[in-house]
């Protein structure tokens, strides 16, 4: 028994070692895993990076995750006297300037003879431009004569008539007919009076003889112009300087136009309006070659005009 018990003893001694030892190995694996697992649970520390050599932008002085705002303009402040735009003459280009410079020439010739014909007296008609009464001689028709003389004799009602000798190529014929009725024209409204009257003008200059029509136009333009009272004057005065400047510088017609402007003038007590234009009557005289007779009978007329209206110079 004594045996037995010292066996068990020894034997329970050796399991108690070896559960030590059991332990002890058990427990080596168990700790090696924990201080893996520590080290699993640290943060990694970034790599160190550096900026390339050359200039740094504003942001890199600041914060880069929530850069400053821009700063705001500060409102502007107006200019207490403020400058208007002038143009230089290097804003012009070359077409620009000949264009102003066309402009500016057609505009001054105009006034030239504007003041040749009216003097320095402002026309009494608004409407009317400076071109249209300084330079009448500039009208644009198109068409054939048979056109424009049917055109006219429609206008005046007698389209009827002219047409039989339009279509035999009567041109003499039919324009006598159309100024025999060209009174009407001083009835006609006074948007068409001119458009009327450069029309009928122009027939009558492509006339072989003229002369036989140009008293009667020139004695419808001396008569009242019953659609307009107020401007019947300047369109009257208008249509005659027309009819002077169409004829040619050395036209001796250019005489009897004159003669019927001035007792037009004359009619209406406008001598201011004729006065300008005297000192012209020599250089006129000699290009028409006018005799004595006819120079002493328009002086005489201008001496009567000037009588009338008061002017003793």
């Amino acid at each position: 028994m004594t045996l037995t018990a010292q066996n068990t003893h020894c034997k329970g001694k050796n399991m108690a070692t070896d559960a030590g030892q059991g332990n002890s190995v058990t427990a080596g694996p168990s700790a090696v895993e924990a201080k893996a697992e520590g080290k699993a649970t640290k943060k990694p520390k970034p790599p160190v990076r550096h900026l390339p050599p050359g200039p740094r932008s504003p942001y890199d002085f600041y914060d880069a995750i929530s850069p400053p705002a821009i700063p705001k303009p500060a409102p502007r402040v107006p200019d207490p006297e403020p400058k208007s735009h002038r143009w230089t003459p290097a804003s012009y280009s070359p077409w620009r300037n000949i264009q102003i410079n066309r402009h500016v020439k057609e505009v001054l010739d105009g006034a030239t003879l504007y003041f040749e014909f009216f003097g320095g007296k402002r026309p009494r008609v608004t409407g009317l431009t400076v071109s249209k009464m300084a330079a009448p001689q500039l009208i644009f028709v198109d068409g054939s004569f048979a056109e424009l003389a049917q055109e006219m004799a429609d206008y005046v009602q007698i389209g009827a008539e002219v047409r039989p000798y339009l279509e035999k190529e009567q041109n003499e014929e039919a324009l006598q007919l159309i100024v025999k009725a060209s009174s009407a024209l001083n009835s006609v409204p006074e948007k068409d009076f001119t458009g009327a009257y450069n029309l009928l003008i122009h027939l009558v200059l492509q006339s072989n003889d003229p002369k036989k029509y140009l008293p009667t136009v020139c004695s419808n333009l001396l008569k009242p112009i019953t659609t307009s009272p107020t401007h019947g004057f300047t369109l009257a005065a208008n249509a005659l300087s027309t009819i002077f400047n169409l004829l040619e510088q050395n036209n001796p017609l250019r005489y009897n136009v004159m003669m019927q402007i001035i007792r037009f003038i004359r009619q209406h007590n406008q001598f201011d309006v004729l006065k300008p234009r005297l000192k012209n009557l020599e250089g006129w005289f000699a290009e028409w070659d006018t005799d004595e007779d006819d120079q002493r009978k328009l002086y005489v007329d201008v001496s009567d005009a000037a009588a009338e209206a008061g002017d003793d110079e």
